[in-house]
């Protein structure tokens, strides 16, 4: 018997994979692949077939607000900024 590979290794330290880390935070596939590539999760890829491992996140998830979800107070800062009255 060989040595572990990679993502036995790193599951065995406490990584999670897709489907536990979609699980635990309620989100989609996309979604969490979006928030891969924008870096609010920390991933490594962990063998030849492109498969990602997740640490779990540091803190309980927060959802970032929607881009129509603009605080009313943002939206009168803007529109100030720009010289509308």
């Amino acid at each position: 018997m060989g040595p572990p590979f990679l993502k036995e290794r790193l599951l065995t330290a406490g990584m999670l994979t897709g489907k536990q880390l979609q699980t635990q935070l309620g989100i989609s596939r996309t979604t969490l692949r979006q928030r891969r590539l924008q870096g609010h999760v920390q991933a490594r890829i962990c063998n030849e077939l492109g498969e990602w491992l997740y640490w779990p996140p540091a803190e309980p998830p927060t959802h970032p607000p929607q881009a129509d979800q603009t605080p009313p107070a943002a939206v009168a800062d803007t529109l100030t900024a720009r010289g509308a009255v």
